[in-house]
């Protein structure tokens, strides 16, 4: 017995799924309804979220689904923990990507270790080891960089003072530029 997703419905879900903010027409447009109801979809919503643990932000132009800034003692105590736990051995192997690679996707950390590395990355920016930023060509990809304070945890002042770091980027590269040969050929 499906029925069809109230608009309520879908503007939760594509919030919650995309995880970033997007634009009020943009929203709009992917529900195909006007900017009108969907603004008045989204007053409604941001009441329903008062009373729960999630908030609607709204910066005018456009909304992203949030923590209850209520909750922001609790999440800064479960944050803490997460921070004070070592990293595990996935979330080094990530953390070496990152160091050794020339600002890699999660698609490309994901390829290279073989396995998902969402929750290694989520550990990883949390602790403030690494940043997500867009790529320089495609505003669209994301690429992850070590920040400042990873290198001066590390005792480096740059990526390249890492041990065997050219040779390793190298390997890397030459893996990653293989896998793109082989695919396009598919």
């Amino acid at each position: 017995m499906n029925t069809e997703p109230t608009l309520k419905q879908k503007i939760e879900s594509l919030l919650f799924y995309r995880a970033e903010p997007i634009a009020k027409k943009e929203l709009a447009k992917l529900c195909s309804v006007s900017l009108e109801e969907c603004t008045a979809t989204l007053t409604a919503f941001a009441e329903d979220c008062a009373s729960r643990g999630i908030a609607l932000l709204d910066d005018g132009e456009s909304v992203a689904l949030r923590t209850s800034p209520d909750t922001a003692t609790f999440l800064d105590q479960i944050i803490q923990e997460e921070r004070a736990t070592p990293l595990s051995k996935a979330t080094s192997e990530v953390l070496s990507v990152i160091l050794y690679m020339d600002k890699p996707t999660r698609a490309e950390i994901d390829f290279i270790r073989g396995v998902n590395s969402t929750f290694s990355l989520r550990a990883l920016l949390i602790r403030g080891l690494v940043d997500r930023v867009a790529h320089e060509s495609d505003a669209r990809k994301l690429v992850y960089v070590p920040t400042i304070e990873l290198l001066s945890h590390l005792g480096v002042a740059r990526v390249e003072d890492l041990p065997q770091f050219a040779e390793t980027r190298s390997s890397l590269s030459a893996e990653l530029a293989q896998a793109t040969k082989n695919n396009d050929q598919l």
